[in-house]
């Protein structure tokens, strides 16, 4: 999935990382329709990537953040 976003990225890198307001900004939703499929892929595993996340974070807390004892 990553990979199948970076490609669509770097055919549009220019435009992507334009200064842009937020009106602009909300509107390349509709102007990047080919974002669409990844996007409902992503969300179908949202879930599972963020609990599986947390649980990484939570046994590796070491490497994320300075623990003051």
């Amino acid at each position: 999935m990553i990979y199948k976003a970076k490609k669509i990225y770097d055919a549009n890198r220019s435009d992507l990382e334009k200064e842009r307001t937020d009106d602009e900004f909300m509107a390349m939703y509709e102007q990047y329709e080919v974002f669409d499929d990844l996007e409902e892929e992503y969300l179908d595993m949202e879930e599972l990537v963020t609990a599986s996340l947390a649980s990484y974070v939570d046994e590796h807390l070491e490497l994320f953040a300075k623990i003051i004892k």
